[in-house]
């Protein structure tokens, strides 16, 4: 399956102090969805270090497609077995994908159990091994935002997922230092950019500083989610809301959903923005948000039969919020004296959640899409 049950790179990895312990080889335990069972199994062949996983069941709530309806119903889901290879170096366990029978270059890393062994407690410490070129990367926010465990154990495979939402959310509340800004800033100076309404969820106040130093822009105000600044003879005020929560139901628990307003003003016209990405529960499953949802047909249950889901709901205003921003700001004309740097042709986005004119996910990370084969463990 394609599908992520967590993001696990920034934000939609890290869950509100949140522990999801797996319901391995135990009929009897429950998970956040409601008390659903589930066992796991683990064959392990050390000669050539291999993993395999097995779920025997997963039962998920899910939006599910019905001819010209949708109906919030439980479903018995088929999932292939997840295999893994793993090296030893030193006291560190690296575990790599599988793809097409062959161990892919690059693994996550992992402590705390014994050199040697494979059977006991591994953590993992954020961070990354690229094969070819023996090369590590480490990510210390990664570490920050979340705790994430597996334990392996003679036939039984299990996985503790600690994250701490609360943590990400104090560090990336700054909208006036976002990234969004600096994108703005390029539009009301008249230059050809991007706007992307989800970059205001990531901080950048160093691109946001230097760009107002070079190009004139002064604060009167600011704060974290409000600010007023000159810019070449003109006042403009900007406000954001920013509402971020977690799914707490269905298949995609633990993913962030975001809500998104901004207003930009000149004094006589306000341009208002709104977006809006929720993985779909319940209140979503219905025919009134039929159009601005994503499907997906990738499902099969546990007796082969294909299904579809509506996976996300999406809207965002943000072709029209742009035309708006357009129309009070600067027309850049080179003959007019107006000397500000040539125009860019959009600056590089820096958001890891990329903001399209449809509802469908991005492509998730090689880290996100090993979590998310683990994640099934952990429930």
């Amino acid at each position: 399956m394609k599908h992520s049950l967590l993001n696990a790179l920034a934000i939609s990895a890290i869950a509100t102090s949140m522990l999801l312990v797996s319901a391995c080889g135990d009929d009897s335990s429950s998970n956040a969805s409601g008390g659903i069972s589930r066992k796991a199994s683990l064959y392990v062949d050390e000669s050539q270090q291999l993993l395999v996983m097995t779920l025997d069941k997963l039962t998920e709530d899910m939006c599910v497609v019905e001819g010209d309806n949708l109906t919030w119903k439980s479903m018995d889901i088929y999932v292939k077995p997840d295999s893994l290879h793993y090296e030893f170096h030193g006291d560190t366990l690296l575990l790599f994908s599988i793809y097409q029978g062959k161990p892919e270059n690059y693994a996550q890393m992992l402590t705390g159990g014994s050199a040697g062994n494979i059977y006991g407690t591994w953590t993992y410490i954020a961070c990354s091994f690229e094969a070819d070129e023996n090369v590590t990367q480490c990510s210390a926010n990664n570490k920050k935002y979340y705790h994430r465990t597996i334990t392996f154990s003679h036939g039984s495979v299990e996985a503790d997922y600690e994250f701490h939402f609360d943590l990400y959310l104090a560090d990336h509340d700054d909208y006036m230092n976002s990234y969004f800004m600096a994108q703005l800033f390029q539009i009301l100076e008249g230059r050809s950019s991007d706007l992307y309404l989800d970059e205001v969820m990531y901080m950048d106040s160093a691109e946001v500083q230097k760009h107002a130093e070079d190009n004139g822009i002064v604060f009167k105000e600011k704060t974290k989610t409000n600010a007023t600044f000159e810019l070449g003879g003109k006042t403009y005020t900007v406000s954001a809301k920013v509402d971020r929560s977690l799914q707490e139901s269905g298949y995609y628990t633990g993913n962030d959903n975001n809500e998104i307003h901004v207003e930009v003003s000149d004094g006589a016209t306000v341009c208002k923005a709104d977006y809006v990405t929720h993985y779909v529960n319940s209140s979503y499953c219905k025919a009134e948000y039929w159009d601005d949802l994503y499907f997906d047909d990738d499902w099969e249950d546990i007796n082969h039969n294909n299904f579809t889901t509506a996976e996300r709901y999406r809207y965002s205003n943000s072709v029209t919020f742009k035309e708006c921003i357009q129309g009070i700001g600067m027309k850049f004309d080179p003959m007019d004296g107006y000397n500000f740097p040539s125009p860019i042709d959009g600056l590089a986005k820096k958001a890891v959640q990329a903001e399209t004119d449809s509802a469908e996910p991005r492509h998730e990370t090689r880290e996100e899409k090993f979590f998310r084969k683990l994640m099934k463990y952990a429930k």
